[in-house]
């Protein structure tokens, strides 16, 4: 009768530690699971951030661009009009010669 008891008690111990170290060995695992998880979420997160912080310098460049796009137009076309003065300037000049010359 006590052997039998041993043996109950041994078997219930066996099962018992078995089960609680099969137990905590997937609580392990899904814990590592959902940090994993975690994990990704905030690498998804990050790079979203990261990539609306490229979008919103992208579009501040553009604007700076187009705004010095715009300043160089002007200059070019100031220089242009005074380019056609200076000539307009020569050619008048080159004929009040002329006709000094006559």
């Amino acid at each position: 009768m006590l052997e039998t008891f041993a043996t109950i008690v041994g078997l219930a111990l066996s099962i018992g530690g078995t089960f609680l170290g099969v137990s905590r060995f997937y609580a392990n695992k899904l814990k590592e699971i959902i940090e994993r998880q975690k994990e990704a979420a905030r690498k998804e997160y990050a790079a979203e951030r990261d990539f609306a912080h490229l979008q919103r310098s992208y579009q501040q460049l553009q604007v700076s661009f187009d705004q010095l796009s715009r300043d160089f137009d002007l200059k070019i076309d100031r220089l242009e009009l005074r380019f056609a003065r200076i000539e307009m300037l020569i050619k008048i000049m080159s004929k009040d010669n002329l006709l000094d010359k006559e």
